[in-house]
């Protein structure tokens, strides 16, 4: 009976280009260099890296502490394992020991405070993969992308947005003759005066 591997296999591990491998061909996502279709089921499902990683000997608690580290390094399914955190490594843009990766309730700060929301977006699949590519090549993740991309969005809105007085002027001859003279004070008697002032 062999032991089961306690080390997690995260970018500095001397067997992390065996596990992009095996995760980028026909055990996992499948990619082909012809073309830009591959087999990854989206949202948070890594069931190729959970199988790789049992493949390769890995304790359910080691697995378990991998996949949280993918996801918070952009990770979320599989081919974002490849394309984010993967390229993170490639790249160089992964320097220094990996940062420790604790599986807790709270892992993004103390109970109740949640500085990251998790939603589901809808994005065409040639628009996806695009942004995979460019994100990929800029050693970022698809999610740093998209949260720039909103933020320009969001800033060229408060610019538009910036607040215009109404004009509502009308055609006439200026002042009525009864406030002709006295200025302002004669205007706001005028304007208080039926209200017992």
């Amino acid at each position: 009976m062999s032991t089961l591997s306690a080390d997690p296999i995260l970018p500095r591990h001397p067997r992390w280009g065996e596990f992009l491998d095996r995760l980028s061909g026909p055990e996992g996502c499948n990619f082909q260099e012809a073309t830009t279709t591959w087999t990854c089921f989206g949202g948070t499902d890594k069931r190729f890296s959970r199988r790789v990683l049992a493949c390769m000997g890995l304790s359910e608690r080691a697995i378990d502490v991998s996949l949280a580290y993918f996801e918070d390094h952009g990770g979320l399914c599989d081919c974002e394992v490849v394309f984010n955190v993967g390229a993170a490594r490639s790249t160089g843009a992964d320097t220094g020991p990996p940062e420790p990766v604790e599986l807790a309730t709270h892992r993004y700060g103390p109970a109740g405070m949640v500085t990251h929301m998790k939603t589901t977006v809808e994005i065409a699949d040639p628009l996806l993969a695009a942004a995979k590519r460019v994100a990929a090549a800029r050693g970022t993740t698809v999610r740093a992308l998209i949260e720039a991309g909103l933020r320009r969005v969001l800033d060229e809105h408060d610019r538009d947005a910036t607040f215009r007085l109404r004009d509502v002027s009308f055609g006439g001859d200026g002042l009525a003759p009864e406030f002709a003279e006295g200025g302002w004070q004669r205007v706001r008697d005028a304007i208080y005066e039926a209200h017992g002032a």
